[in-house]
């Protein structure tokens, strides 16, 4: 999640701070105006991702909740061993995708080139 999209989400809530990077087994799908993730433990590929840290887990993770549609059942957060940047790991909360993912276009990170913003050229 990009900073400026936390700090809306986040606006009025707790101090929060982006602590590194993690990488987590699973694989990716493009759906649509998002990403879908899908952690298996068997998986080869590492999916991407960014540790934040809160000052108030349960306002946070409150607001993140329905920012990612946890009770509309389009994403579950859950407990998950990540690996750090650093390589060491730890118990994060990730948020996976609850929905079928079926015909959805696997990629490898997000946002995918074609959704990028294009910086202008002079």
């Amino acid at each position: 999640m990009q900073s400026a999209r936390m700090e809306v989400v986040l606006a009025g809530c707790c101090g929060w701070r982006f602590a590194g990077g993690a990488t987590i087994a699973g694989e990716l799908y493009d759906a649509g105006d998002y990403p879908a993730l899908v952690p298996n433990r068997r998986s080869t590929p590492r999916v991407r991702g960014r540790i934040v840290e809160v000052d108030d887990a349960a306002a946070a993770l409150t607001r993140l909740d329905d920012y990612e549609g946890v009770r509309e059942g389009l994403y579950g957060r859950r407990r998950r061993r990540v690996e750090v940047e650093d390589g060491s790991r730890r118990v994060a909360w990730v948020y996976e995708y609850a929905r079928p993912v079926d015909g959805m276009p696997r990629i490898r990170v997000w946002p995918t080139p074609a959704r990028r913003p294009r910086q202008a050229t002079r």
